[in-house]
């Protein structure tokens, strides 16, 4: 005897509710009711009734859009020129922290630790990708480097603060940073 597929699964489908279904069903505080052979039959009998029912599965589909919206176009414009700024002011990072490496004597690096810290004030943080972290890791490979001078130390010092005054959500952005 050859059996179907779907027929399969319509025997098979309430069988298996019934492995994951409770013994008991609890309808209020004070009452629970058994969920033994009649919970079965009547879960079984209302999975074959729905699916049974041509069109009741295509009747709610929901309609998707054909085309993007406008407002969804003017964000994605939005998300272009955001993109597009971040990445001029990370190629202008990267071209200070590119020299800062190189540097060698000591005023150049404290000019090239204040030439980010100017950065960092000017676009208001760091662009994404680059964080306080690599910055600082940047600064003690070149401590380890060489010997560190006071001056170098105090623009360390000062770049720190001003990362730390841009990234933090608790400052008002009209005021300059009384630190500097």
């Amino acid at each position: 005897m050859r059996v179907s597929a779907p027929f399969l699964f319509l025997v098979s489908a309430p069988a298996a509710a019934a492995l994951v279904l409770p013994t008991t069903v609890k309808v209020d505080a004070s009452r629970v009711v058994p969920a033994g052979r009649r919970g079965f039959l009547l879960g079984g009998a209302a999975f074959v009734a729905g699916s049974w029912v041509p069109g009741a599965a295509t009747a709610a589909r929901p309609e998707y859009l054909t085309e993007p919206t406008e407002e969804f176009k003017a964000s994605e414009a939005q998300r272009a020129e955001f993109r597009r700024q971040n990445i001029a002011i990370k190629a202008k990072f990267t071209v200070v922290l590119d020299k800062f490496e190189t540097s060698k004597t000591e005023a150049a690096i404290t000019s090239d630790l204040t030439d980010i810290k100017r950065l960092v004030a000017q676009t208001g943080g760091l662009p994404t990708g680059l964080k306080r972290d690599d910055i600082v890791k940047l600064v003690r490979r070149k401590k380890a480097s060489m010997t560190w001078p006071t001056t170098c130390e105090i623009a360390y010092q000062t770049l720190t603060r001003e990362i730390d005054y841009q990234q933090s959500p608790n400052k008002d952005k009209d005021m300059p940073n009384p630190i500097q």
